[in-house]
């Protein structure tokens, strides 16, 4: 039941902003598919766990987007067929199959001289995937191939996915999310035939199987289900074993709602049961954690990372694999990186290339927000695009003339289609023009050490073009998120729009809190410090901590970007205006935060988790999927210990780069235990987890940037 409700919950989001988008009223929507205004109004509150598949699919196809559980364009357009199967025949076929199924033939693909894939949606909403290949020149390749396809479908989408290389007798299961390779007897190819066209086990001795109304691994071994006939266990080798059961007690569970003593039980990769004493009431699991003494949150939320950032001639330290590792070490387990789209390239160009830098190396999970350094016809077209594919965020520059300034116009012309397509600008906002000319002012003048840096980029800069930018999103109809805002000047720009009702939002870093102007001073050696917007007085700090406990900044990210000093920060000996702009951090975010925060008595133990987690999963397009412990949530998870004490250093932190902001600080706080989606990736200070099992997080738009 609660299955059905989350699933029902996508789909109504999915509908409403759908709808929204299409430009279509709930009576005339209703009109379409035989439904009344009020059942419109009923299935997009999340009232639709009893409606049938069959409405579903009427509903998509009458919006011109498929909706319904795992319906890809890819899968509807077939039905359709140009225009040659109408919504009624569409209905009717999938009510009269109890599900639909295609076939086609793939002879012309150039892995292989003949084949098939078979697609089916069965009636319980589960896509079953089969691909059989007579040979196979790169199974790995091709699992790939298919998972990018399967990670655009909406969100609730349930998947069984089959790859076979008949010629080796091999194949791969792919249950979406999770993987499994196993090598199956010579009849493979029809065990794989049988299993996608019934949702019953075969009834064949000697055949492994799914259950395909769950979509889930029912039986690992080979199973002959003659009396007295033994498992063979040699038969099949896998990657991965059966979803493991693990078992959390005796921990105190802090969540943004407040903090309860329970037990949480996770199957697999999610949270299947939270309550009191689970084990003594006979839940059994494969393992036990006992948490006693420490706290058990969701898995942090970075939504600011540049991993491999080209900059300044050079490029970001850390890569997708020892950005997430480091990120795991300190509590995170999704980051939102930004795809950049370069200055007369496509964005579908630049988000190619950062999926191209992710996959198969990030160790938890990631997703992506687009940097637009070039707003035309055609990139505004393409940002639907992106939308739907679970891309639903653009961030835009006032600073950086030359490389990714975008003047008012251009801003204004994003901000208007997102208006039309649902997804949320973001805003780097500092008045660049005018940063330049007191730069080279200060260049002349013979000041080029980095504490100069700080100097140029005035506050007022910075409230100047925070202000104008949501004046703009005032204009456009849409909300505004403010990136990595430092200064007082900007934050009461997003007070005052907030208190006349503007959907502004913003988030500090935690080097705004903790470093200020002066740790840019000392030489050469303050390049160490130089970000974007620069390290401020710190007689700053004090508001930007208010504007955290009264929501005016709803959470804090690191904008992590890390260059060594030595080899990297050095291009800028001579002029500042030459240091690659960025910090460390993505590893030291949540002690620092627990630190300065709930131990120093800024904050309640309920907000940091909050700010670190909740808030950035309900803003972009997480919840409940992340960011929250609760059932049916991905089993993101951390045991974190209050009161365990230690030292920041570049001698013992994860993150590739050769210093630390924060060397020698000590702080509170520690997470001992990681998981990434039920899996324990860090233990007591090792990691555990594995490259390449981080996965794309498809996320939907901003609609809590909407209606809050």
């Amino acid at each position: 039941m609660r299955e059905s409700r989350a699933i029902a919950a996508n789909l109504a989001r999915d509908l409403r902003s759908t709808r929204r988008r299409r430009r279509v009223t709930q009576r005339q929507l209703g009109d379409r598919v035989g439904l009344s205004q009020a059942q419109i109004c009923a299935l997009e509150g999340g009232a639709g766990a009893q409606t049938s598949l069959e409405t579903w699919v009427a509903l998509g196809i009458a919006l011109d987007r498929p909706i319904a559980i795992g319906f890809t364009r890819d899968v509807v357009e077939p039905l359709i067929d140009a225009g040659h199967l109408d919504a009624q025949e569409c209905t009717a076929r999938i009510a009269a199959a109890g599900g639909w199924r295609t076939r086609f033939e793939a002879a012309d693909d150039p892995r292989s001289p003949s084949g098939s894939t078979d697609l089916r949606l069965d009636r319980e909403g589960v896509i079953v995937l089969t691909e059989i290949w007579n040979r196979l020149d790169d199974l790995g390749a091709a699992a790939r191939s298919s998972d990018r396809k399967l990670a655009r479908a909406p969100a609730g989408t349930r998947v069984l996915w089959l790859l076979v290389d008949a010629a080796a007798n091999h194949a791969i299961v792919r249950r979406y999310p999770g993987v499994l390779k196993a090598r199956f007897p010579a009849s493979s190819a029809a065990w794989v035939r049988a299993i996608s066209t019934s949702i019953e086990p075969p009834a064949e001795a000697g055949l492994a199987w799914i259950d395909v109304r769950t979509g889930r691994l029912r039986e690992l071994r080979i199973r002959d289900r003659r009396r007295g006939a033994r498992d063979d266990p040699a038969s099949v080798s896998s990657d991965q074993e059966e979803p493991m059961r693990t078992l959390i007690t005796n921990g105190t569970i802090v969540t943004a709602e407040g903090a309860t003593s329970a037990d949480v039980l996770i199957d697999g990769e999610s949270i299947a049961q939270i309550g009191t004493g689970l084990a003594a009431n006979g839940v059994t699991a494969d393992e036990t954690i006992d948490a006693a003494g420490r706290w058990l949150i969701p898995g942090a939320i970075d939504v600011h990372t540049h991993m491999e950032l080209p900059f300044g001639g050079t490029f970001a330290k850390d890569t997708f694999e020892t950005g997430t590792r480091a990120a795991a070490f300190g509590g995170t387990t999704t980051i939102v990186d930004f795809a950049v789209q370069s200055r007369g390239k496509s964005l579908r160009e630049g988000l190619d290339a950062w999926h191209a830098k992710a996959e198969g190396n990030a160790v938890a999970d990631y997703g992506f927000h687009m940097i637009m350094s070039d707003v035309n016809d055609d990139t505004l077209a393409e940002m639907d695009g992106l939308v739907d594919e679970g891309v639903p965020d653009f961030k835009l520059f006032t600073a950086y003339p030359g490389v990714f300034y975008s003047d008012d116009g251009a801003i204004f012309r994003a901000m208007q289609q997102t208006a039309k397509n649902g997804g949320l600008i973001m805003m780097h906002a500092e008045n660049g023009m005018a940063i330049d000319v007191v730069a080279a002012d200060l260049v002349a003048d013979g000041k080029t050490d980095p504490y100069y840096h700080g100097v140029a980029r005035y506050p007022i800069f910075e409230g100047e073009a925070t202000n104008r930018v949501i004046r703009l999103a005032e204009a456009a109809g849409v909300p505004v998120y403010i990136v990595h805002l430092s200064a007082r000047d900007a934050l009461n720009a997003v007070r005052e729009a907030r208190d006349r009702g503007v959907k502004a939002f913003a988030e500090t870093c935690p080097q705004y809190l903790f470093l200020s102007l002066d740790d840019l001073g000392n030489g050469f050696n303050g390049a160490k410090f130089v970000c974007s917007p620069p390290l401020r007085p710190a007689d700053h700090q004090d508001e930007l901590w208010t504007g955290l406990v009264k929501d005016d900044l709803q959470l804090v990210s690191t904008d992590h970007c890390p260059f060594d000093f030595e080899g990297q920060k050095d291009l800028g000996k001579g002029d500042f205006r030459k240091v690659p702009n960025g910090l460390p951090g993505v590893e030291d975010r949540v002690d620092l935060l627990h630190d300065g925060g709930v131990v120093a008595g800024r904050i309640t133990k309920e907000r940091w988790v909050e700010i670190i987690s909740t808030a950035p999963a309900k803003l972009f397009g997480m919840y409940p999927t992340k960011g929250a412990i609760a059932v049916g949530s991905d089993a993101d998870l951390v045991v974190y210990d209050p009161n365990a004490r230690h030292t920041i250093s570049a001698k013992t932190h994860h993150m590739d780069v050769d210093y630390s902001c924060y060397e020698g600080r000590e702080v509170q706080g520690r997470s001992d235990i990681v998981l990434s989606r039920g899996s324990v990736i860090v233990r007591d200070g090792q990691f555990t987890g594995r490259k390449g099992a981080g996965r794309f997080v498809k996320r939907a738009p901003a609609d809590h940037a909407r209606i809050s």
